[in-house]
């Protein structure tokens, strides 16, 4: 247990030394009291036995208050049990030893009253080195205690100083943000100007420049709380990204009463028009959305001819599936098949 090893490493060969030379000390101080008083000296094997009681008392004490109280969370009750049980012990041990080395016939007095007498004397003896183990305890427990208040205010000071940090690099991506706000409302500005010098030449082409404005916008939406944006908005949007181009486009069910995590939709039907030959073939998109909110995305193209340099492999349906994965764990299945003619994705999700 981490109590005792705590008591292993304090004691230690200098400790043990000290704490010898410290006992041998104060037992010559009581022999020298003792003799002092009452002009004698007691037999030393006597002697040495009961001190060896006083001295074993005194750590016993520091052992139980280290068990019960150097701990997370003090155990008063063992440490009140441990206490009586202590003294009832040594009491006894006491005892004993009194009936087994004195000499009644020399004692004034009933017998009985002798041993009452002894007992009392006994029982302070406990009390005087329990309550001194007890201060040494304590002496050693507030250097540790004020280790460990030490140790937690460093900590504090680093906790307080990496919130530091954290409200710095917040601050410097709130300003990132802003800046990145800044930016897009400039291309919008600049979307607003062209549509209005285009509109003049073409109307259809300023359609399709405030098209493309919108479609910009939904992409910088903020989501809710939970990542996700309401369904009925990013079919929305597949609308506008065709509405110039001859594709087939269904929904079916309330696309309004659920929400998705936003531009994997739009990211599939991207993929439209960078395999599909939409001038001459047509293509299909179906949306729907089951009343248990099972979702179905379906996409199908015939592909253009491949160019004789071949492209760079895009990375969009593997972004498409981390955030899935990210979002949707098991709920969902994605599916692509393409062959040299034809493109086709289905996407199947638990909303």
């Amino acid at each position: 247990m981490n109590f005792i090893k705590d008591f292993g490493r304090r004691m230690n060969l200098r400790v043990i030394v000290n704490h010898s030379i410290f006992w041998i000390l104060y037992m010559v101080y009581e022999l020298f009291s003792l003799y002092y008083m009452t002009k004698r000296l007691p037999s030393l094997p006597i002697y040495l036995f009961y001190y060896g009681c006083n001295v074993g008392l005194f750590y016993c004490q520091v052992w139980i208050l280290t068990l019960t109280l150097s701990i997370p969370r003090p155990n008063f009750v063992k440490l009140i049990v441990f206490l009586l049980s202590e003294i009832v012990l040594f009491l006894i041990i006491k005892m004993i030893a009194d009936l087994k080395f004195t000499n009644f016939s020399a004692i004034r007095g009933l017998k009985l009253e002798g041993i009452k007498a002894m007992a009392m004397l006994d029982l302070l003896r406990i009390i005087y080195f329990a309550a001194f183990g007890t201060l040494y305890w304590a002496i050693n427990n507030i250097n540790n205690y004020q280790k460990k208040a030490d140790a937690a205010e460093i900590k504090s000071l680093k906790n307080a100083r990496e919130t530091a940090d954290l409200e710095i690099k917040l601050a410097r991506s709130q300003n990132a943000y802003l800046q990145q706000q800044i930016n897009p409302h400039l291309l919008f500005n600049s979307l607003n100007f062209i549509h209005s010098s285009v509109y003049k030449l073409s109307r259809e082409a300023a359609e399709n420049i405030i098209l493309l404005s919108d479609i910009m916008r939904y992409s910088l939406e903020e989501t809710d709380a939970d990542g996700k944006i309401n369904l009925e908005k990013e079919a929305e949007q597949i609308e506008n990204l065709i509405y110039p181009l001859d594709i087939s486009y269904l929904t079916e069910g309330g696309l309004a009463e659920h929400k998705i995590i936003p531009l994997v939709l739009m990211t599939l039907t991207e993929n439209l028009f960078k395999h599909g030959d939409l001038s001459k073939k047509q293509a299909i998109i179906k949306l729907t959305v089951k009343d248990h909110g099972e979702l179905k995305f379906y996409t199908f193209n015939h592909k253009r001819p491949q160019p004789p340099v071949e492209r760079i492999k895009s990375i969009g349906i593997e972004n498409i599936k981390i955030r899935l994965n990210y979002a949707y764990g098991p709920d969902y299945k994605l599916a692509v098949n393409q062959t040299d003619e034809i493109y086709e994705s289905e996407l199947t999700l638990q909303l």
